[in-house]
């Protein structure tokens, strides 16, 4: 394994369809700063009110569950240490659809050396399906020295 996989989960109807997701450092290390671009087509437009639900889990025990504002995080939110940048940027305006490049930003220095698995649903302002993604991260082996 490189130490980083992805799974679209997702429907071909879903607004939201990921075309590719790519990350620096690859494969991921731990106490490294992890960059993944997600190109994606926006099919529909995004209201603001659409959201995410992310689950990290070790193996089968989950670690990890919260639900998070899209256009918060969008709009600069950095809390619990990640991030979340659109180009075109989106500055509180609706998404309108076209292509779109996502950037999450996740600083690894505490966490620990292990395999996780992310489950990410996201959800448009209406509760109906935007996108899905599982993503892999292994970071089992020791950091360079």
């Amino acid at each position: 394994m490189s130490g980083f996989s992805y799974r679209d989960q997702g429907l071909p109807t879903d607004p939201l369809q990921i075309q590719h997701i790519s990350i620096t450092p690859d494969p991921p290390k731990q106490g490294a700063v992890l960059k993944a671009v997600i190109t994606a087509t926006v099919q529909e437009e995004m209201t603001d009110g659409a959201y995410i639900d992310v689950t990290v889990k070790l193996g089968l025990i989950k670690l990890f569950s919260k639900t998070y504002n899209l256009f918060e995080k969008l709009k600069g939110d950095t809390s619990e240490g990640w991030s979340l940048t659109a180009t075109p940027g989106v500055a509180g305006e609706p998404i309108k659809p076209g292509d779109i490049e996502l950037t999450l930003t996740r600083d690894l220095k505490d966490v620990p050396h292990a395999k996780f698995t992310v489950q990410a649903r996201a959800f448009t302002a209406a509760d109906d399906d935007l996108a899905a993604i599982d993503f892999t991260v292994d970071l089992m082996a020791p950091p360079a020295g």
